[in-house]
């Protein structure tokens, strides 16, 4: 195999495993605000564009919109790869920490949600940016510093289109993906000290890397059945977090398909006890009157659900 050949082996690599792990949760399901924000037409963040981009193309499919989350966190690992490579200079290091970074557990909420682009965005953006900033530091080319600006900029957007908004949102992601990249620096560069100067520890180190990729990978295979099943999800959701209102909200609609309409009045019911602001679940709460033939209470809910959200055009339709 020649060189030029051999350089695209890491990224193949990566694309193959991180399709492997995160297939399931392609699903065809929405979670929480997912539909939400995909119905959305308003185009004020690159995170919003993404996603009319997606619906463009491919409909309100949510297999499209959970694929396009996966693409994301690839590029995002590639970087990660080059950030590595371009510290290091060893190829093989550079994928085992991108790998790492790839398959560990912690990325598969933000993957798997559809409503989390935005934090996937922000982290790929911000990694364009430590690269960059990286690249100019060897080879000193201004163009690295527009890939600096350009990184950096585009995170201020992958929130809402409100540039104080997304003044506020950054810290949080940048210190999240900082930390993150962080802790792989340290661990390549122990791990490259250790391998330069002991050559029989390499061995040893590519078994240990063997070993968490293969943990990591195991640990994501059990967290994403999770996410093929939307009634276990949110009562997951609701184990963590009992006061989750969107989460009684979805699970009330599911109840309500599967025919147990007593259940998912009442889980609809507490969704909006504990948000009387919510105006999708005034709406939702309105349908499943309807369903059961109680009308009086459908308007009363409508009526509610117009109050709260005057532009609520699905809830004025059906009053």
């Amino acid at each position: 195999m020649s060189e030029k050949l051999l350089r695209y082996v890491p990224i193949v690599l990566i694309i193959i495993l991180g399709f492997v792990i995160y297939a399931n949760p392609l699903s065809d399901a929405y979670f929480i605000d997912d539909q939400s924000m995909v119905l959305d037409t308003k185009v004020q963040s690159v995170t919003a564009f993404t996603l009319a981009m997606d619906r463009y193309f491919w409909g309100i499919n949510p297999k499209a919109f959970h694929l396009s989350n996966v693409v994301i966190h690839l590029m995002s690992s590639w970087i990660v790869y080059a950030i590595l490579l371009t510290l290091f200079g060893r190829a093989g290091l550079a994928l085992a920490g991108s790998l790492f970074f790839a398959t560990h557990p912690i990325h598969l909420p933000a993957v798997g949600y559809i409503s989390a682009r935005g934090d996937l965005l922000g982290m790929l953006f911000i990694l364009l940016a430590v690269l960059g900033s990286i690249l100019y530091r060897k080879k000193h080319k201004a163009g690295y510093l527009l890939l600096i600006v350009f990184g950096f900029g585009l995170s201020l957007s992958t929130q809402d289109g409100n540039a104080n908004y997304g003044l506020r949102i950054l810290p949080e992601t940048f210190v999240s993906t900082i930390i993150k990249l962080t802790g792989l620096i340290i661990f390549a560069g122990a791990a490259w000290l250790l391998l330069k100067r002991k050559k029989s520890a390499q061995a040893l180190f590519w078994m240990t890397m063997l070993l968490v990729v293969s943990f990591n990978t195991l640990t994501l295979f059990r967290q994403r059945q999770v996410w093929q099943n939307p009634k276990e999800f949110y009562q997951r959701v609701l184990e963590a977090s009992p006061d989750n209102y969107q989460a009684y909200i979805e699970l009330g609609k599911i109840f309500f398909q599967e025919g147990r309409e007593g259940e998912g009045l009442r889980q609809l019911k507490e969704g909006v006890r504990l948000n009387p602001n919510y105006a999708q679940g005034y709406y939702h709460l309105a349908i499943a009157y309807e369903k059961i033939g109680d009308k009086k209470s459908a308007a009363k809910s409508l009526e509610s659900a117009v109050r709260i959200k005057s532009d609520y055009v699905l809830a004025w339709y059906y009053l």
